[in-house]
């Protein structure tokens, strides 16, 4: 790489970090075809370098979040637990199911995401009144954090945790296999299925993607050959960490409806991406 080439892939992380802070989906959805499309950066090559750079998102913007109250640790944790196992398979099948196909499955469930957020759906993640009948599981996870733009404290409850779990199981999957962190799945489940307000969830994906990420890391670093690349790496890397120090700040300053909105953008964006992808348009 050039030095001009370096600048480039510096600038492109660090855009990519502050959005991938803020949306909590780790900067890769900006960064892979940024790579190759600006500095002609093999597929593979990209994603590697994304998944390590989605692990300085995690670290940049979600111990902010923890220090503020906003991500919920003890929800994030138990979601981990779901998606590192799977990012590691996804790695490794990686190189082994056709691009095509899974960029199908991929943009149908992303256009269904946005339609749903588009639309609405438990939006507010209103507080639900108790019921005798509420899961044991659903009942030990209630949170709270403080809406900094409207100056109210926000409590809820998380819904559907098994659903939870199950889907972010996937979203391990898409993380391992495209090195897109996982949270432009997870942040729409614990939104639309989990009834977690957009902020937290948003948060609370930045919080645990680094724990995914490492996992699909480890796959991609120790292929023979492997596709970490660190002169490419590094400047993503560093970019990525400045960034999503950045972001993690200015989230507060952004309301709910606004950053629903933002995000049900770029959920769309990505499914035209991936639809593209399916008639071998764009990168990859």
């Amino acid at each position: 790489m050039t030095l001009l080439d370096t600048l480039i892939a510096f600038v492109i992380a660090l855009l990519a970090g502050a959005f991938g802070s803020v949306l909590g989906i780790g900067g890769g959805l900006f960064i892979i075809p940024s790579l190759t499309l600006f500095l002609g950066e093999d597929l593979k090559t990209a994603i590697a370098a994304s998944i390590v750079a989605v692990i300085a998102t995690s670290l940049g913007g979600g111990n902010v979040y923890v220090r503020r109250h906003v991500a919920d640790i003890r929800l994030g944790l138990l979601l981990a637990l779901a998606t590192a196992p799977s990012a590691v398979i996804g790695a490794i099948l990686a190189t082994h199911i056709n691009a095509r196909v899974l960029a199908g499955v991929f943009a149908l469930v992303l256009a269904v995401s946005a339609y749903r957020m588009f639309q609405g759906l438990r939006a507010s993640a209103a507080p639900v009144p108790e019921t005798e009948d509420e899961p044991a599981l659903s009942s030990r996870f209630r949170g709270s954090y403080f809406e900094t733009s409207t100056g109210q404290t926000i409590r809820y409850r998380v819904r559907n945790v098994p659903i939870g779990i199950g889907a972010s199981s996937v979203a391990g999957l898409i993380s391992g296999m495209l090195g897109v962190g996982g949270g432009i799945v997870q942040v729409p489940v614990m939104n639309l299925i989990m009834s977690v307000p957009i902020k937290v969830a948003t948060t609370t994906s930045t919080y645990i993607i680094g724990i995914t990420a490492m996992a699909g890391a480890f796959v991609y670093y120790n292929h023979q050959p492997s596709y970490v690349d660190p002169a490419l790496a590094i400047p993503v890397t560093i970019g990525v960490f400045i960034g999503a120090s950045v972001g993690s700040r200015v989230l507060g300053r952004i309301s709910q409806s606004a950053l629903r909105t933002v995000f049900t953008a770029v959920v769309a964006i990505y499914a035209i991406q991936m639809l593209l992808r399916v008639f071998g348009i764009g990168a990859g």
